[in-house]
């Protein structure tokens, strides 16, 4: 496999300074695979002269072949992951044993959870496309894997076009603006480690809208082949919700609930309500948590900071306006909230305490900005952000890295937060 690459790669490398660059990374890979064998093949002699008898040997020899042989195919791969080399990767997956369909499978199922990992949207499909073309079945876990993918590359994508869009207006005074970054008309949210073959009619569309075409289409072919699950919708819900298509969540939800009769999990009203609160629908982030409690599920984390940041961010007079939406249709939630939002925030909080579950940063400085509403709750807000600098000063003193201490301490949002509640 390797002698057909690097014959092949070596034409291409004559013309090009990518190719000189693949032989290169080639190299690398061949030089760790082989000094990992070495090294495993010296460790299993060394074991077999220990043996009795040069027999005992020899036969402790030819055992110890077959294992060697194994451990090179796996660092092989796993050297190819960790240069990016996808196509290498592909070429050793295609070559396996055909008649170890389980081996097969895994790996194949290992390389698509790498091209999810490095975001080579392209590559991630190419390797699922062959899983189904060689009858190894798909699967849930796919299938949310790449409409997860999808839905992330087109949120990027979507942002690249408005960055584009505002760096060609004319600044006033200035002229049109220039340089190059992160939203550079040479880059590509379905860039490939494939090469040409993984691109091909891509390019010949919008990049954003082919990408939420593929969320729908890959959320249909798992409902056709009865492998659709809780995991499958909420990758959808998620891929719709991040970019701006809140009746589609809305409508997945209802044919999740009456079509298909997948229960709903914590994860799932996350969703819903963080996709409420960006339309600003506060009132329906209310009634979903309703729902939860009459439908037994448990809130999680994400839960608690949802519901948080979806008062923190409104006014005086949008709480009364939210008030009155709820005294209409949802009479426990007005309650909550008809004794103050300072004091449903720190219920909220009891609530939390009460389930197992500890602050951060983010339910901070959510707790910070819906008792700036009021104006109320000063001396308790002040004692909570003490004592959890005081808590998180040991995690501190143990953190391995300067990032995962500064992670631990309250970061520029809860302070922001605070100053707002303090004037």
């Amino acid at each position: 496999l390797l002698g057909q690459y690097r014959g092949a790669g070596g034409a291409s490398s004559s013309s090009s300074g990518r190719g000189a660059k693949k032989g290169q990374e080639e190299g690398e890979i061949i030089s760790t695979t082989a000094a990992t064998t070495k090294a495993k093949a010296s460790n299993k002699g060394g074991q077999a002269r220990q043996g009795k008898g040069a027999g005992g040997a020899g036969k402790r020899q030819q055992q110890g072949r077959r294992p060697n042989l194994v451990e090179a195919q796996r660092q092989f791969f796993r050297a190819c992951i960790t240069q990016k080399r996808l196509d290498l990767a592909l070429k050793y997956v295609e070559a396996l044993d055909e008649t170890r369909r389980d081996k097969r499978e895994m790996v194949y199922s290992s390389l698509l959870s790498s091209c999810v990992r490095l975001n080579a949207f392209d590559s991630a499909r190419l390797v699922h496309g062959r899983q189904v073309e060689l009858g190894l079945g798909s699967n849930a876990f796919a299938y949310s894997m790449l409409i997860s993918l999808a839905g992330k590359m087109r949120s990027k994508a979507s942002l690249r076009k408005k960055w584009q869009a505002a760096k060609s207006q004319p600044s006033p005074g200035h002229g049109k603006r220039g340089g190059a970054g992160n939203g550079d008309e040479g880059t590509s949210y379905i860039h490939t480690y494939l090469g040409e073959a993984g691109t091909g009619a891509l390019a010949a569309v919008d990049e954003s809208d082919l990408l939420l075409e593929y969320v729908g289409h890959y959320f249909e072919t798992s409902v056709r082949e009865a492998c659709c699950n809780v995991v499958v919708c909420n990758a959808a819900l998620d891929a719709y919700g991040r970019n701006g298509c809140p009746e589609e969540v809305f409508r997945l939800h209802e044919r999740m609930r009456d079509e298909l009769g997948i229960e709903e999990n914590a994860e799932t009203f996350n969703i819903l309500m963080q996709t409420a609160t960006r339309t600003g629908n506060n009132a329906l982030v209310f009634s979903l948590r309703s729902q939860m409690r009459e439908m037994g599920v448990e809130p999680s984390e994400r839960t608690f900071s949802i519901l948080l940041s979806s008062v923190g961010k409104l006014q005086r007079r949008d709480v009364r306006e939210m008030l009155e939406t709820l005294g209409s249709g949802d009479s426990e939630a007005a309650g909550e909230l008809q004794a103050g939002v300072t004091e449903w925030a720190f219920s909220v909080l009891e609530e939390m305490d009460a389930k197992g579950i500890g602050l951060n940063n983010h339910i901070l400085s959510a707790l910070f900005s819906a008792c700036a509403i009021e104006g109320k709750g000063m001396k308790r807000c002040k004692s909570l952000l003490f004592r959890y600098m005081q808590e998180n000063k040991a995690k501190t003193s143990k953190a391995g890295t300067a990032a995962a201490a500064a992670a631990q301490q309250p970061n520029v949002n809860v302070w922001c937060s605070f100053i707002k509640l303090c004037g």
